[in-house]
């Protein structure tokens, strides 16, 4: 599935989703996860997210995150350059911090993070 902002597939029973948008990452683009969770995953499934552009979260979309969004178990945000790990770590202790986020270099090493946390 491709929203013209994210693409999102399954990736071996795990959400795997490219976000690419260069402005701001809404509740619009939020909720396509949590539907396509809802549609094609467990009730709570795992997420891999690749940075594929810079783009900025949201207040609204952080605050909702910040509470808890059910669809979410575990998440890993996958990064390619200094810039885009340091606003998923920033975020991995913020804002989603309760769904024991990690920051990995790529959707293989995001994958293998997840098993662990099992």
């Amino acid at each position: 599935m491709d929203t013209g902002r994210i693409r999102m597939e399954n990736y071996m029973g795990v959400l795997y989703c490219e976000a690419y948008m260069s402005d701001e990452f809404s509740l619009r683009d939020l909720e396509s996860m949590r539907a396509m969770i809802r549609e094609n995953f467990s009730p709570a499934s795992d997420v891999i997210l690749k940075k594929a552009d810079s783009y900025s979260v949201s207040a609204d979309a952080q605050a909702v995150l910040q509470k808890g969004v059910k669809e979410f178990r575990s998440f890993v945000y996958v990064v390619d350059d200094k810039r885009k790990k340091a606003s998923a770590e920033f975020a991995a202790t913020n804002y989603m911090e309760r769904y024991n986020t990690r920051v990995a270099s790529t959707k293989e090493e995001a994958y293998a993070m997840l098993r662990k946390l099992l």
